[in-house]
């Protein structure tokens, strides 16, 4: 079962060397790039960013409908990244999204 994630879930469920508990639900979890970006990029050295990068079952995906997540973000004042996942999952058909 594939789901789409936002950042905070994957940083705290890695500080608390957790994140593997996701795979055992998930054969594959998607996130957008505004959330690759955050914990890994942005967040070299910190909680989440090896453990994603690593994770051959988390997958980086580009969300084809920019003008929805814009709107989104304007709209509801989610950040990038929410916005993203958000309209992810609904492009992609995702059963399941993890958010805080």
């Amino acid at each position: 079962m594939t789901a789409v994630s936002d950042s905070s879930p994957l940083i705290a469920l890695s500080s608390l060397s957790c994140l593997l508990v996701l795979k055992e639900f998930f054969s594959e979890l998607l996130i957008p790039e505004a959330v690759y970006r955050e914990v890994v990029l942005h967040g070299q050295g910190k909680p989440g960013a090896r453990e994603v990068q690593e994770a051959e079952w988390i997958r980086q995906v580009q969300v084809r409908d920019q003008q929805t997540v814009a709107a989104t973000i304007q709209r509801f004042g989610f950040e990038r990244g929410e916005a993203e996942a958000i309209i992810l999952a609904k492009e992609r058909g995702a059963a399941w999204i993890i958010l805080d």
